[in-house]
Formats: structure tokens, C-alpha cells, sequence
């Protein structure tokens, strides 16, 4: 982040450990879009109940190597990724059905250990930043 606020003077750099208090707290209210790159459950659902109107949400990258099954969705339609099926599990045991925007992989999980592959991570970032450009675009509509 401090790279990206040297580049780029809006940008203000923040350390605070993402939580469920954090997110119950923290006022998004002044932000156009929300990337969520969050790898804890609760505080993933947490935040989709929270801003899902502006929120782009990455799911799992790990254990997978073909960035070319990467794709982008509504939760609701996601198929093959452990983490979405984690995600909407607990959303709709939280009776939410409200959708957004998400970056996840077709890609079957090709390992046992946890681990990531950063042609595979890389695209979810340039992913979340396409739906983040194409968001505001079509908010100035």
C-alpha cells in the first residue's frame, strides 16, 4: 500500500487488523467500491451483509496454477470454489440473498497444502481492478 500511495495521492494507506468489530465499525460510507481480499469466513459475511452494493469480493486463489480459469460472477452463481460454497452457506443461513460482484476460479484445488501461485493471484487483483474501474464508470452513467 505504501508503494500505491507514493503513485497515487488519494490513496491512504491503513494497518488495521480487519475483524468483525472492525467492520461493524468502520464507516464505508465516503467509497465508491469495496475490494474485499479478506481470507477469514465471519468477516467476509460479515462485510458482503455490510456494503454488498459496492463490493467486490475475491474468493480462493489459492491451490490453484491455471489463471486462465479465473472468472468473474455474482456470488450466487459461483460453482467449484470450496471458499464461495463456504460463503454462501453461511449467507444464506443468515437469511441474506442479496448479490455482488466476485473474482473466483473454476479451477479445481491441485493441492493439499495451502499455498498460492502468483500468476494465479495476480489476476484476481487485475480482475478486482477492472470491476472496480467498470463499477465507477457505471455509476457516473
Amino acid at each position: 500500500m505504501e508503494t500505491l500511495s507514493k503513485l497515487y495521492k488519494a490513496v491512504k494507506p491503513d494497518k488495521s487488523k480487519v475483524d468483525l468489530d472492525w467492520i461493524k465499525d468502520f464507516d464505508f460510507s465516503s467509497f465508491d467500491v469495496i475490494i474485499d481480499a479478506i481470507d477469514d469466513l465471519k468477516s467476509k459475511v460479515a462485510l458482503a451483509q455490510k456494503v454488498h452494493k459496492k463490493l467486490i469480493m475475491a474468493l480462493g486463489a489459492g491451490k490453484k496454477f491455471d489463471s486462465s480459469k479465473v472468472e468473474v460472477s455474482t456470488i450466487f452463481k459461483t460453482h467449484t470454489d470450496p471458499f464461495a460454497r463456504k460463503i454462501r452457506n453461511e449467507l444464506k443461513r443468515a437469511k441474506f440473498n442479496k448479490s455482488f460482484r466476485v473474482i473466483f476460479s473454476t479451477e479445481k484445488p491441485k493441492t493439499k497444502e495451502l499455498s498460492s501461485f502468483i500468476g494465479v493471484t495476480g489476476v484476481f487483483g487485475l480482475f478486482c481492478c477492472s470491476e472496480a474501474i467498470k463499477m465507477i464508470l457505471e455509476k457516473g452513467d
